[in-house]
């Protein structure tokens, strides 16, 4: 059972002339599967950092400064630079294409785990909890009349439980996760697969059932609504299956 490892799982990009390589690490990936033809691809979502000038004695944070993050493929990729307002006509919020020429080189290294339990009832959910084993999840999700399947996996960062009440309560409520765009009832955003994506964080309390994400969008703040600020701020509810797994 192939369970990944998010703290050994990283991508590695090399820009142009070899100047830098970043090894940034994946905090979740998804597999998505066109169910008619079987075809599946691998997209993985990037830990956000924040904008830096490379190797001064320094002045090594950017300012103003921005948060770097982004989701990839073995093939395309697209980057999101969050500055504190959302300007649409801000050349580069929102960076898109293929991985080559932008990058000299690009790795995905996935690392999975040897051996890992999985956890088919909330009391195993809540003993694993309460033992501090790492716990990793997958959800699974149709994109209604598209004709594809989402494979999401992440680890469980935020856990809530209820020791041994009706034997056992569990709440996940985590991420920042990968959710097709199109399971959300969103239309491709543009041409290149990546850009299919929303960054979410999951909330739910069963393992086969109701499902909530709050998904990274620009919301309208200030007195009179004018300005814009990315923030996970649009819920949507889903039904959506769950498997846990503990390790160690």
């Amino acid at each position: 059972m192939n369970i990944r490892d998010f703290s050994r799982s990283f991508l590695t990009f090399t820009v142009p002339n070899a100047v830098n390589t970043a090894r940034i690490q994946i905090d979740a990936l998804c597999l998505l599967t066109d169910t008619r033809t079987g075809k599946t691809e691998e997209t993985v979502l990037i830990t956000p950092c924040k904008s830096e000038q490379m190797y001064r004695d320094r002045g090594l944070f950017q300012d103003p400064n921005y948060e770097f993050c982004g989701i990839w493929s073995r093939s395309e990729y697209v980057i999101f630079r969050t500055y504190p307002e959302h300007n649409p006509e801000r050349v580069g919020e929102w960076e898109v294409g293929p991985n080559s020429p932008r990058f000299e080189e690009v790795k995905i290294d996935i690392a999975t785990f040897a051996h890992v339990e999985p956890l088919a009832t909330d009391r195993k959910v809540v003993e694993a909890t309460l033992a501090n084993r790492p716990v990793v999840a997958r959800t699974h999700l149709a994109c209604a009349g598209r004709m594809l399947s989402g494979e999401i996996e992440y680890p469980v960062k935020t856990m809530n439980c209820v020791r041994y009440a009706h034997g056992g309560r569990f709440q996940v409520d985590t991420g920042p996760i990968l959710v097709p765009a199109q399971a959300c009832g969103e239309l491709p955003k543009g041409g290149h697969r990546v850009e299919d994506f929303g960054i979410a964080h999951v909330c739910y309390n069963t393992l086969n059932g109701h499902t909530e994400f709050v998904l990274r969008t620009f919301v309208p703040v200030g007195y009179e609504r004018s300005v814009q600020v990315w923030h996970y701020g649009r819920i949507v509810e889903l039904t959506a299956k769950h498997e846990l797994f503990a390790v160690g």
